[in-house]
């Protein structure tokens, strides 16, 4: 049978814990991940369950969520800050009114 290159993207960290996890089981990456394919094709679904903390982390995009979170709270800060100032005005010249 015809072997096909799978190349495989995944952040650092969890490469090497994979990598020493294969050494320990006496096996390399390929074969490891091979397996995983052989008995997903033969379960016809995950040989697992998978939970949201088992997907894959993107770090990137965590970071660009939390800065798009930050950036939300400092407009609405900046909006809160805005309509108090307004009030703080408009009671101001409202007591000036009355003098």
């Amino acid at each position: 049978m015809t072997r096909v290159n799978v190349p495989i993207e995944m952040n650092e960290d969890l490469y090497d814990k994979m990598q020493e996890l294969c050494e320990e089981l006496g096996l390399d990456m390929d074969t490891a991940i091979g397996i995983f394919a052989q008995k997903m094709v033969n379960e016809e679904g995950m040989p697992f369950e998978v939970t949201e903390k088992d997907l894959p982390v993107d770090e990137e995009a965590e970071r660009r969520a939390k800065r798009l979170k930050t950036a939300g709270i400092i407009g609405a800060i900046a909006a809160l800050i805005g309509l108090v100032t307004g009030i703080l005005l408009a009671v101001r010249s409202l007591k000036e009114h009355r003098r």
